[in-house]
């Protein structure tokens, strides 16, 4: 949609308050400080769908030469936000890199995300 590609754009901006933040260090205040619960009523608002956006997209990283897949999790206290969202991703190709073996002793017999 339009909106989208003019909220991107404006991110993309130096300075702008709305470009895509960076991952806290450990020991920022934040991190210590117990999240904000987030109702489930409010996870399809328009701020909780940005900053899982926003955590998507900090998660993936940059496309690197030689990282064919991506993966992992970030909490949206990672940029700051003190609330309790996630992201969480397991691509197919990092499971099926996994021996049988390996898949059950780490509980991802399928892929997540």
């Amino acid at each position: 949609p339009p909106e989208k590609i003019y909220s991107n754009a404006i991110r993309s901006l130096p300075g702008s308050a709305t470009a895509y933040r960076k991952v806290l260090p450990l020991g920022k205040a934040v991190l210590r400080r117990k999240a904000k619960l987030v109702k489930p009523e409010r996870i399809s608002k328009e701020k909780s769908q940005n900053v899982a956006e926003e955590l998507v997209w900090v998660m993936r990283g940059p496309k690197l030469p030689g990282r064919d897949f991506k993966g992992g999790f970030l909490t949206a206290p990672h940029l700051g936000t003190p609330s309790r969202l996630i992201a969480f991703e397991d691509p197919p190709v990092a499971v099926e890199r996994l021996s049988e073996e390996e898949r059950a002793l780490q509980g991802r017999e399928r892929a997540f995300g």
